[in-house]
C-alpha cells in the first residue's frame, strides 16, 4: 500500500481511498459505498447503539449519498464486510495521528 492525497470532498473514503487500494483505480466507489451500507443494513445490533447524532433510518440513508463523509461506524462496517484491516493516517493536528480500524469477526 502507498500514501493517497484523497483531498476533503467528503467521497474520500469509499471514492478515493479504499478504490484505489483494493482495486488500483476508480469506479468501485458506488460498490464500496452500498456494500458498507447493506451490511450496516444487515446487522443493525452491531451499530445502531453507536449512533448518537441521528435517527436508525436517517442516517442509512444519508450514508447512501454521494458526498457524505464516512464515520466510524461506516468505516468499521465496510473492514467488516471486505475483512480489512484500515489504517488511517491523519496530518490535521487536532485528530489522532495514526488509527487502525480492523475487521470484527462476526459472533457466533
Amino acid at each position: 500500500m502507498q500514501p493517497l492525497d484523497v483531498g476533503g470532498l467528503g467521497d474520500c473514503f469509499s471514492e478515493l481511498c479504499l478504490q484505489y487500494q483494493l482495486y488500483g483505480g476508480p469506479n468501485a466507489h458506488v460498490y464500496i459505498r452500498m456494500s458498507g451500507v447493506k451490511f450496516i443494513k444487515e446487522n443493525p445490533e452491531r451499530f445502531i447503539e453507536k449512533n448518537t447524532e441521528n435517527c436508525w433510518m436517517e442516517y442509512r440513508s444519508n450514508m447512501t449519498k454521494q458526498g457524505t463523509w464516512a464515520d466510524g461506524l461506516f468505516i468499521q462496517a465496510v473492514a467488516d464486510k471486505f475483512h480489512l484491516k484500515i489504517h488511517i493516517v491523519e496530518t490535521n493536528p487536532g485528530f489522532a495521528e495514526f488509527n487502525v480500524i480492523q475487521a470484527v469477526p462476526p459472533s457466533l
